[in-house]
This record gives structure tokens, sequence and C-alpha cells, in this order.
């Protein structure tokens, strides 16, 4: 993974007080496919959308994140806006996907 993915840690009055970095994401193939299943990327912007997605797909991004930022404890993680949670799992979405399309290089078929 070329771009590494960041998470702010926010205090009472919105400042940042800590900032984690994921370098190295590995993430299984159902993961994945379970979250392509309930999110949406086109309907970001949608609030209610937003929240809904993320309801449905609780279990597959509380695995994800715990995997990507393992040093991140739960206490931080509720301090974490969801709006910039949602952009995190679309940014390790679109790594993987880059891992993906770089495995085999420039071999012809």
């Amino acid at each position: 993974m070329n771009n590494e993915i960041k998470v702010n840690v926010y205090g009472d009055k919105g400042e940042v007080l800590k900032t984690y970095t994921a370098s190295a994401i590995k993430i299984r193939f159902g993961t994945v496919r379970a979250l392509m299943k309930v999110l949406n990327i086109e309907k970001v912007n949608e609030t209610g959308e937003l929240l809904s997605q993320i309801y449905s797909a609780w279990e597959q991004l509380v695995k994800l994140l715990g995997d990507c930022f393992p040093e991140m404890t739960e206490e931080e993680w509720d301090n974490v806006p969801v709006a910039e949670v949602y952009m995190i799992v679309i940014e390790i979405l679109k790594a993987s996907f880059a891992q993906m399309n770089s495995i085999g290089g420039s071999e012809k078929n």
C-alpha cells in the first residue's frame, strides 16, 4: 500500500489529541465482501443513509478498523466522528482494491 491512512482522536473541544496511522493493511476478502454488500459510497452525503449503512455493517466495521488500527482503544474510537470513520473505511477499501490490482504486475495472460 502506497498511501497511509490516518485516524484522528478528538478532545471535547474538537482538538486533535492523537493521530494513528495504518501503513500496511491486509484485509480478508470476506470482510471486503460483507462491507460491499452494505456500504453505498454514492449516498455518503445523506446522514440518515450513512447511519443506516454503518449500523448494517457494524460487526464488519469494528473488525476492519481493529485490524487496521490495533493500537487504538475503544474509548479512542468513541472520540472519532462517524463521518470520518466512514471515510476511513472507504480509504481502506480503496487501498485494498489497489493492492489486488497490483498483484501480477505487468504479466500478460
